[in-house]
């Protein structure tokens, strides 16, 4: 029987080769793409689950009550002190980001931008594999450091020969090399190298209260509770640093929390961190949530797209084998029978489309990774969750075909005349509005994704990063960054190619900066960031006062006394006339002398910052921590100069790290990169899903015109014109597709701006975008319907009337 079978189904395969190659091909995409969302879902989801500490280890959040953002840094006394309350039973101090560093062996170098500082008991929260070392050697030595193993290779030759060996950084520290690990991948913090800075640098005394440059996770007490210890931490917040600001405001702690001070903590387990959190205290960052979403909703989308259209397909390919199977039935086939024969046909497609599914996922995940920017593999475990729902997918599709052609009146089957019941042409005309509903909503986000990203390429961004460089500034001294810069800027200048130089403690593009100052003026507050600059950093980058004057290094006042702020600030301290006013910056008097236009210092996902520059001359609270040159380029001497700037500096500045640089126009556009990732993949899915709403919508168009073709044959001789008969078989459609498209409007209004809502600058969603999705699906509809119909007003009408 089963042989029979496969012999019927080749032969109907190769007698409608271009109808079969669509459904396994339509099929086969949908799963390629389940697959690969699946896998990125999965990959996503498993972060930290290795770690056998992660529902016992905590992170606290705290957010405004504005909920404007949320902050995992709390005041560096803070575990400290719930540790002493006997609330908590353990806690670890660590940095939240990587410190790029070099490590010297027996006169070896080896660079690292993966350096991590932390407390001993590092390995009791993040417990990777120990290659050779002790972890409780880590934990109790002094200034002790572990190395991820292939670093410890390139510095010692062998895993081996590193432990107990003193290596020293570009500073001249010496640390004691206790244990080599492995990293498990699937992690929220991944270092190259962790020494024990923060065994020493715990801050214990009350002005830990204000100072936030630290993170800290924590591990629970048995017997204390997480409502319990949200209180605690609160109430400690609120004692020591609420009151505290408020009486130094002069105002009582209740007027203080209603200026929109107050705060709201929660405890987020590390199991859930990187998947649901908002704000993550570990360098790896945060899983991208709404993508996440998107991504495995646009892929159900899409494979139920794949679905109806396979079932369409074959209700197609069943109406053409009706006299087979009259006359299957008139030799005693059942229903029984023609389910079973369909779930073997049905079966074999699936599995042809499930082979090119797996060919089709090996060679897109590379630019499947390129595109997400994660390193995905699809696993045994995804590819078996996909086969065991396909084989359900099976059971039920293969009933649609053997259901129709059983509830056909023999007679009718044996001559070729197919009725059609109320409730199939509603499954039918539901599935195409669906099919054309799912269509204009990928266009639209297609549409609005591009206008979205190409808005972020033209806007202006406040400076101008044309021929300017950035260089990377972490000189191998131990004394003063900028101090050290002031000897050889001079030289600097006469390379050649080099234009104009600034430095600063600020790096445009990602936002980073020494640190963050509460200012007052008068009872408004201003958390801003500090820039160190020099007199060329605003000439040099093009960035715009709005009011007053830069620094002049002819002032000596300008070196001790002024200040700028940027608008932002000057709005949020509510300065009506900031010029010559008098704030107090590090407990200093500082005199306004010029407000700074806004720019943009991040990404454009945030809003600018508040912030104040500092001169660097005569101010080494900042100068110290100088972290970037600029340097403004001859393009006609480019390559030269990038050599000649190389050599000056291994030669001059610094030999332990290596020379590297980014035009800062393109490190900008990197910040969101990720959004023309998004972008390019929303362009992708969209041709695929038109392309198998197209092909279901041919499969439909082609099963509702053939079994009008009596219908045709009879207007055609009562004198039915062509153009009445195209427009007669296209109306039905036209109004399906008005159906679909009126659906989508308000849930794809609502997920589109979502999406924009992670953007400070944004478009407004316009009707231009749903004019540009309405006139191209119809389009490609009409296209495809038309040329179905009008091969239908072509047929022998006699072929169709003889027995009539």
């Amino acid at each position: 029987m089963l042989k029979n079978w496969f012999k019927i189904f080749w032969y109907n395969c190769m007698r409608n080769k271009f109808f079969s190659l669509l459904t396994v091909v339509g099929l086969a995409v949908g799963f390629a793409i389940s697959m690969l969302a699946l896998s990125y879902w999965t990959a996503e989801k498993s972060i930290n689950q290795w770690n056998s500490e992660k529902e016992n280890i905590y992170q606290i959040v705290r957010t405004p009550l504005s909920k404007e953002y949320s902050t995992a840094y709390q005041p560096n006394i803070m575990s400290y002190y719930l540790k002493q309350k006997d609330l908590i039973a353990d806690y670890c101090y660590l940095d939240g980001f990587y410190h790029q560093e070099s490590y010297a062996f027996k006169g070896k170098v080896v660079n690292t931008k993966k350096n991590f500082r932390s407390q001993g008991n590092f390995f009791e929260y993040f417990p990777f594999e120990k290659i050779t070392g002790s972890y409780q050697g880590f934990k109790e030595t002094v200034d002790a450091i572990a190395l991820e193993e292939s670093y410890a290779i390139s510095l010692f030759g062998n895993l081996t020969a590193g432990i107990d060996q003193i290596i020293t950084d570009s500073y001249g520290k010496a640390w004691t090399v206790k244990l080599i690990y492995r990293l498990n991948a699937k992690s929220s913090v991944l270092p190259i190298a962790i020494n024990t800075y923060w065994n020493k640098n715990v801050q214990t005394e009350d002005y830990g209260w204000f100072n936030f440059g630290a993170g800290s996770l924590i591990k629970l007490k048995e017997n204390v509770s997480k409502e319990t210890l949200t209180k605690e931490i609160y109430s400690a917040y609120e004692s020591h640093l609420l009151a505290m600001s408020a009486k130094n405001r002069g105002i009582s702690l209740e007027a203080y929390k209603e200026e929109g001070n107050d705060i709201i903590f929660t405890l987020e387990p590390l199991s859930r961190l990187y998947q649901e959190s908002k704000a993550s205290l570990l360098p790896e960052g945060l899983s991208n949530h709404l993508f996440l979403y998107l991504n495995i909703g646009f892929a159900g989308l899409i494979l139920l797209l794949s679905l109806i259209n396979f079932i369409n397909l074959t209700a197609t390919q069943a109406l053409k084998r009706g006299k087979e199977m009259g006359l299957r039935r008139v030799m005693g086939s059942n229903s029984w029978t023609f389910y079973l024969q369909y779930l073997f046909e049905t079966s074999l497609i699936f599995v042809s489309s499930f082979v090119l599914a797996l060919v089709l996922v090996e060679w897109t995940s590379p630019f499947y990774n390129q595109l997400l920017n994660f390193d995905i593999v699809v696993g045994l475990k995804e590819i078996s969750i996909f086969f065991i729902s396909m084989i359900l997918m099976v059971l039920v599709v293969s009933s649609f075909p053997a259901l129709f052609l059983s509830n056909i009146h023999l007679q009718n089957m044996l001559k070729g005349q197919y009725g059609s019941s109320k409730a199939g042409k509603f499954v039918r005309n539901a599935s195409l509005v669906l099919q054309f509903a799912i269509a204009t909503f990928f266009i639209l986000v297609s549409v609005n994704a591009n206008k979205q990203i190409d808005f972020l390429g033209k806007m202006n961004l406040g400076f101008t990063g044309d021929q300017i460089i950035r260089i990377n500034f972490q000189p191998n001294q131990k004394k003063n960054a900028f101090e050290f810069y002031k000897t050889f800027e001079q030289e600097l200048r006469k390379v050649p190619g080099v234009q104009d130089l600034s430095v600063t403690n600020f790096s445009l593009s990602d936002g980073v900066t020494v640190s963050s100052t509460t200012v007052n003026y008068q009872t408004n507050t201003s958390q801003v960031t500090n820039i160190g600059m020099d007199e060329h950093f605003l000439d040099m980058l093009q960035i715009k006062l709005a009011a007053g004057r830069s620094f002049d290094s002819k002032l000596a006042s300008d070196s001790l006394e002024s200040i700028l702020l940027n608008e932002t600030a000057v709005n949020e301290l509510k300065m009506a006339d900031p010029l010559n006013k008098v704030i107090k910056w590090w407990g200093k008097d500082r005199r306004i002398i010029g407000v700074v236009k806004d720019f943009n210092s991040f990404d454009l996902e945030q809003n600018v910052n508040p912030m104040i520059f500092v001169n660097l001359n005569g101010n080494p609270d900042v100068n110290a921590y100088v972290n970037s040159i600029y340097v403004k380029m001859d393009v006609s001497k480019f390559e030269n100069g990038i050599s000649a700037l190389e050599s000056f500096w291994k030669k001059r500045v610094d030999q332990y790290f290596p020379f590297e640089y980014e035009f800062v126009d393109k490190a900008f556009a990197n910040t969101y990169a990720k959004y023309v990732q998004q972008r390019n993949l929303f362009n992708i899915l969209n041709s695929i899903v038109v392309f198998i709403a197209l092909l279901g919508l041919f499969a439909l168009a082609s099963f509702t015109i053939e079994r009008k073709f009596k219908e045709i044959a009879i207007r055609k001789v009562l004198g039915a014109e062509t153009p009445n008969l195209l427009k007669q078989l296209t109306m039905v459609y036209f109004i399906l597709f008005l159906l679909g498209f009126l659906l989508t409007v308000v849930p794809s209004y609502y997920l589109i701006q979502s999406w924009l809502e992670n953007f400070a600058y944004r478009i407004e969603i316009s009707w231009i975008s749903y004019l540009i999705a309405f006139v191209g699906l119809l389009l490609l509809t009409m296209v495809t319907v038309l040329s179905k119909a009008y091969k239908a007003t072509k047929i022998n009408t006699l072929s169709y009337l003889k027995y009539e």
